[in-house]
């Protein structure tokens, strides 16, 4: 049986699991700011440091200094995909001179991106990070890729038909003509003892897709804790119990919920689910340490 996450009001100086801080979300604890956006940050077991997104501007570095955390150590930085409250952070980081990190990211990132809801004209979501500090510094990944020890990256994540995906309302164009499924869609997975940790951004391609992906590169090994954005803010009842059946069939073991997953949505996982759901929050700092003894 997996060890369920840890709780702490300081990040650990080093842990045999993995460390998380939260360094920005739509929800903050106190003494936190929050913002629409996620950002965290990750201290593998061997003490490699890296940035998951960064928000959708600086703030995730304020709330990291509220931490004792310096981004800038970080090894890199790791995009979900190129939306704004995702990427929007990351030119604060790179124009800080003592960050020397790289960039990992699918190809997409850099594409339009934009969103259309009432209006006769998408808004524009993209990350729009100058290319001259973004020169040398970026890896792109079109694969599932290890980046770090025990840490993969899986962007591209393929569609199955019949699995919900999370790209409605989504366009390449301001004129909402050429719709955008937001191919550079990815996850992390962080492997330790025998369990997986799967973490997502935003979760366009589907909790369903995420999770069969997972499985397709990972085996059928526990999966611990997924956490992340779940994208089923205003989706209707069936929309979640069809995402949570996924989140149950494939075995995992805990959820920490957070940015565009919703309130609605996070109250009827946490009625529903039969693990821990633990909503995620600026400030909230977890450990995980592999397989209980």
């Amino acid at each position: 049986m997996a060890a369920h996450p840890i709780l702490h009001d300081r990040l650990p100086a080093s842990s045999p699991g993995l460390c998380l801080a939260v360094l920005a979300d739509n929800d903050a604890r106190p003494g936190f700011c929050a913002e629409h956006g996620l950002s965290l940050w990750l201290m593998l077991p061997g003490g490699g440091l890296w940035l998951w997104d960064t928000g959708q501007s600086g703030l995730f570095l304020e709330n990291a200094r509220r931490l004792g955390l310096s981004p800038e150590t970080a090894r890199g930085v790791a995009l979900s995909h190129g939306h704004y409250d995702h990427a929007g952070g990351l030119e604060h980081l790179l124009r800080r001179p003592g960050f020397k990190g790289e960039i990992v990211a699918h190809p997409a990132f850099a594409i339009p991106h934009y969103r259309r809801t009432a209006s006769a004209f998408a808004c524009d979501i993209g990350c729009h990070c100058p290319p001259p500090l973004l020169k040398e510094r970026l890896r792109v990944v079109h694969a599932p890729t290890r980046i770090d020890s025990g840490l993969h990256i899986l962007p591209a994540i393929p569609r199955q038909r019949g699995h919900r995906q999370a790209t409605g309302g989504m366009f390449l164009d301001a004129g909402g003509q050429w719709p955008d499924i937001i191919p550079d869609d990815a996850c992390l997975v962080h492997t330790q003892g025998g369990t997986l940790t799967v973490i997502l951004g935003c979760c366009h391609s589907g909790v369903a897709n995420t999770l069969d992906a997972v499985r397709e590169h990972f085996g059928d090994a526990p999966i611990s804790l997924l956490l992340g954005g779940l994208h089923l803010a205003g989706e209707d009842r069936q929309t979640i119990l069809d995402a949570l059946e996924a989140i149950t069939r494939h075995g995992v073991r805990a959820l920490c919920p957070g940015h565009c997953t919703g309130e609605t949505a996070t109250a009827l996982l946490r009625e529903q689910f039969p693990g821990p759901v633990i909503p995620l929050a600026a400030g909230l700092i977890l450990e995980l340490r592999g397989d209980a003894p």
